[in-house]
C-alpha cells in the first residue's frame, strides 16, 4: 500500500505544474522560436544549397534536464506549430512532419538518458555530461533516434510531399534520399555537439 502511494505521488509530481516547470518551457519555446528564425534568416548553416539546418533543437535537450518528458514535448509542440504563425510559407502538414520528428526524437532521446544515466535523477544528469565517458556514449549512441526519424521524414517526403509539390520524379533519385537523409542527421548532430559544447551552462541554472 505504501509503495502504491508512492508510485501515486511521484506521478503527481511528475505532472504536476510548478512555476519552474512552466516559466522553463515558455522560455525553451521563445528561445528555439529565435534560434529557428536567426538560422531560416541567415541561413547560417546551408546544406546542398536548398536546406538549412536549423540550430534550435539542442535547446529541448536542455529543457528535458530541467524539467521532464512531458513538459519538453510540450516545448516540443508548441514551438513547432508556431512556426504556421512566424515562418512564411509554412504549411499544417510540413509543420506536422517537422513535429512528429522533433517529437519521436525527443522520445528516443530519454530513452538514452534513461540507459546511460538510469541511476541518476534530474540535478545529477544535469553534471554526467561534464564526465568525456558520458559524451562518447551519447554520440555514438545517438545516431539511432536521428536514423529513425531521418527514415520518417523520408517516407513522409516519398508518400506525400513530393506529390503535394509536382516533383514526384524524384521517388526514383536514390540521389535525393541519401542527401535528406544525411541533411536530417547532420541536423540534430549539430545541435547535439552545441548541446555537449555548450552544457556546463547548466551548472548554473
Amino acid at each position: 500500500m505504501i509503495f502504491f502511494r508512492l508510485k501515486i505521488e511521484k506521478a503527481v509530481n511528475y505532472f504536476k505544474p510548478t512555476v519552474s516547470k512552466i516559466s522553463d518551457t515558455g522560455l525553451c519555446v521563445a528561445l528555439s522560436i529565435l534560434f529557428s528564425l536567426f538560422s531560416l534568416i541567415t541561413k547560417l548553416i546551408p546544406f546542398e544549397g536548398f536546406l538549412v539546418i536549423e540550430i534550435n533543437w539542442f535547446i529541448y535537450i536542455y529543457l528535458i534536464l530541467r524539467t521532464n518528458l512531458f513538459y519538453t514535448l510540450i516545448g516540443v509542440t508548441a514551438a513547432s506549430w508556431l512556426r504556421l504563425a512566424y515562418f512564411p510559407g509554412s504549411e499544417p502538414i510540413g509543420v506536422c512532419v517537422l513535429w512528429l520528428a522533433d517529437f519521436v526524437e525527443i522520445i528516443l532521446v530519454d530513452m538514452l538518458f534513461y540507459i546511460i544515466l538510469k541511476s541518476k535523477d534530474n540535478k545529477e544528469k544535469k553534471f554526467a555530461f561534464l564526465k568525456l565517458r558520458a559524451k562518447i556514449m551519447f554520440f555514438i549512441l545517438f545516431v539511432v533516434p536521428s536514423a529513425i526519424c531521418a527514415s520518417i521524414m523520408c517516407m513522409f517526403n516519398y508518400f506525400i510531399f513530393l506529390d503535394i509539390y509536382g516533383v514526384s520524379g524524384l521517388k526514383h533519385s536514390s540521389h535525393f534520399f541519401w542527401i535528406l537523409t544525411g541533411f536530417i542527421i547532420c541536423k540534430y548532430y549539430v545541435n547535439l555537439l552545441i548541446f555537449l559544447a555548450t552544457q556546463r551552462a547548466l551548472k548554473y541554472l
